[in-house]
């Protein structure tokens, strides 16, 4: 069974991560202020985990053959794999915002 909390949180992160990308209005590269952060958690069982497995790939893909800048996107996954900047545990995302907390500006 999906766990709703996984499946929630990969949609809101989709959701509010795609907007400034399309509003980049053509901007080489995007934004240069945008980031993405694509989080994609353990499924519950192996089919479910492959399907939300999946989606991250597919959307972290997505953005960044869109122009998303590279050293903008970042795609934790339920496991370290290839592609990921690495695994959707707490240390590690809370360790990310951390450091762009410095290079963000309002």
């Amino acid at each position: 069974m999906i766990r709703l909390s996984n499946l929630w949180t990969f949609l809101i992160a989709a959701s509010l991560l795609c907007a400034p990308q399309m509003h980049a209005q053509g901007q080489p590269g995007g934004d240069p202020q945008s980031y993405a952060i694509v989080l994609s958690g353990i499924g519950g069982d192996a089919d479910y985990e492959k399907l939300i497995d999946g989606w991250g790939k597919d959307l972290r893909n997505a953005l960044a053959t869109s122009g998303m800048d590279k050293d903008h996107l970042y795609w934790f996954a339920g496991k370290k794999q290839d592609g990921a900047t690495g695994e959707a545990s707490k240390q590690e995302i809370t360790r990310l915002f951390t450091s762009l907390a410095g290079r963000v500006r309002s």
